[in-house]
């Protein structure tokens, strides 16, 4: 690869994930801590494909990789889907854009492809009513229909669906995901 077409390709990048970052996730999310993370992982990553794409152990390289990202996932904090699907956004991009690929016009759609995705997928207007929160029950229950009811209780929304994420019988509490919909009257108050 010439000098021209790495910074051809880490232009794209980093016009790319500056887009995702700046202009879709922290507007939206609000978690500069995050906007850093993401940011600062694409250009890491795109580095790094830039250098497996141009070695012979490519494939090797690769799987070590791979092995090196599991390490760093179990030492850091719980990603929530949306910052899953961001991570994954910024890891495409750094792929794409670090691969090295002479057919320029491919490149920028396939940049333009997950842009789009996300700016739409993550748009306030889609599914604008539904709210993700992480809450914790001071009791712990056996039954959905049971939990369900706590929740709006505590939450004074209507919940739409819950995943357990921790159950501490020791301290009788346990942790939820919950997606719900803020009660109209809650909201006009």
């Amino acid at each position: 690869m010439h000098h021209t077409d790495l910074l051809f390709h880490f232009a794209i990048n980093l016009f790319s994930i500056l887009t995702l970052t700046s202009i879709f996730y922290y507007p939206r999310h609000k978690r500069r801590d995050l906007f850093v993370t993401f940011t600062f992982f694409n250009i890491v990553m795109f580095v790094i494909v830039t250098m497996i794409a141009r070695t012979p152990l490519g494939l090797g390289a690769s799987f070590g990789l791979f092995a090196l990202l599991a390490i760093i996932r179990l030492r850091s904090e719980e990603f929530n889907n949306y910052e899953i699907g961001y991570f994954f956004g910024c890891l495409a991009l750094a792929i794409v854009n670090g691969a090295g690929n002479k057919n320029y016009l491919l490149t920028l759609i396939l940049n333009g492809i997950i842009l789009v995705a996300i700016g739409i997928l993550d748009h306030p207007m889609v599914l604008q009513n539904v709210r993700h929160a992480r809450v914790s029950l001071d009791a712990v229950y056996t039954n959905d229909a049971k939990t369900k009811a706590a929740l709006e209780k505590v939450m004074q929304a209507h919940v739409l669906s819950f995943t357990v994420v921790k159950i501490d019988n020791v301290h009788d509490t346990m942790s939820l995901n919950v997606a719900y919909r803020p009660n109209v009257e809650r909201v006009e108050a």
